[in-house]
């Protein structure tokens, strides 16, 4: 080995290497399979995005899974009553879907079809929030619903209103299929079957067309 490269690596030995990686200006991926993102940044509509808290970070970083959905959640739009309904069609419809993040802290219970008892086991009382979706005949809907420290329940249904027939439902972290028969807008509703039930949740909606 030349003398110089002796010098060389005496000096990195001594001084210690390091790369501090610069994710500025980048649009990382993190779709549901791979929802992590860099220290600093969070998954957002799946791009990590500056700013934000991982909401996978350890217990041990000082910001839990429940805070990260929580602080996710306090930046999504308002989604209170059929009027407000976010549209999560285009992001659903997307490889791999989405994960969209919301509270019903302080929400009304604006929906109650007479219907849910036989799509969830219960008439659904509790405070609401409301996703809407444009879908076509044969499309596959896949709907996972992980509240954080609350019992909460989701479903679908055709119509944003009190008659409204509910397409599939269930229990939070019960992965609720669909293939829909008729073209048409649906709504997807975080729920509870008890009127205090409230909190931030996360929702994974995936459509396969």
């Amino acid at each position: 080995m030349r003398p110089w490269i002796h010098t060389l690596v005496a000096a990195l030995a001594a001084t210690g290497c390091s790369f501090d990686a610069d994710y500025g200006g980048t649009s990382l991926r993190c779709p549901p399979a791979s929802p992590r993102c860099p220290d600093g940044y969070a998954c957002v509509n799946q791009v990590c995005t500056a700013g934000g808290a991982d909401a996978d970070a350890a217990p041990g970083d000082g910001l839990g899974p429940d805070a990260g959905v929580c602080e996710l959640a306090a930046m999504a739009p308002p989604n209170d009553g059929c009027g407000a309904a976010i549209d999560l069609t285009a992001a659903a419809l997307a490889p791999g879907g989405t994960i969209a993040y919301g509270n019903t802290t302080g929400y009304t219970s604006d929906l109650t079809p007479s219907t849910l008892p036989g799509c969830t086991e219960s008439p659904e009382p509790g405070a609401d929030a409301i996703y809407r979706l444009t879908l076509a005949a044969a499309d596959s809907l896949v709907v996972t619903l992980s509240p954080q420290a609350w019992i909460g329940h989701v479903y679908v249904i055709n119509a944003c209103n009190a008659t409204a027939s509910c397409i599939g439902g269930g229990a939070a972290f019960a992965q609720v299929t669909e293939t829909i028969a008729t073209a048409g807008t649906y709504y997807v509703v975080v729920d509870a079957p008890t009127a205090g039930a409230a909190g931030c949740f996360s929702l994974a909606v995936t459509v396969t067309r």
